[in-house]
């Protein structure tokens, strides 16, 4: 089984991974890995972490994809998570392999901005956390994108029928709900 959490940053999806590998012992691959190996060695593709997440998702599709056909062919379980994977391309595994995915979306549609951004800056993950880098007002523009893409997320994931998890209202009884669909 290959398990796949998607969506946007600051929703949970690491969180929720970190706590699959912890108490299941399923090996995790974060995308953010192939972003960075992708920014960083082959730059031709024009692949960024800063990129709008749809066009990111798109420009790594044939780098991902082939990482989940690997991944289908060499292991029994595994957990890929990141921001740059949309209901569309699960949509299209799902067509090779309907029976070895279990995925699911996760974002916030209903919070303000700034209220995020209060969370964010509540919840911060100390020295190593990437938002330090970042003044309020920066944040609060890239929440807005986030909230956008939440959104688009959500309409997708509506459309391809797979499960969007909103962690606007509750998080932990969200991410425990996210848990309890994909290893439950």
């Amino acid at each position: 089984m290959l398990y796949i959490i998607g969506g946007v940053s600051r929703s949970g999806k690491s969180l929720l991974a970190h706590k699959i590998l912890k108490e299941k012992l399923i090996p995790f691959f974060p995308l953010d890995g192939l972003i960075g190996m992708l920014t960083h060695s082959a730059p031709e593709h024009g692949v960024r972490h800063q990129n709008d997440f749809v066009d990111k998702s798109e420009k790594t599709w044939k780098f991902s994809k082939e990482l989940f056909k690997y991944l289908f062919k060499t292991q029994e379980l595994y957990l890929v998570e990141g921001d740059c994977i949309l209901p569309k391309q699960i949509a299209e595994l799902q067509v090779d392999y309907p029976q070895e995915i279990k995925s699911c979306f996760m974002g916030y549609t209903t919070l303000t901005a700034k209220q995020k951004l209060d969370l964010v800056r509540m919840y911060n993950k100390g020295e190593e956390d990437w938002t330090n880098k970042h003044d309020d007002e920066a944040m609060l523009e890239m929440i807005e994108a986030m909230i956008v893409y939440s959104k688009y997320l959500k309409g997708e994931c509506e459309k391809y029928n797979i499960p969007f998890f909103d962690v606007s209202e509750n998080f932990e009884k969200v991410q425990d709900e996210a848990y309890e669909f994909l290893i439950g």
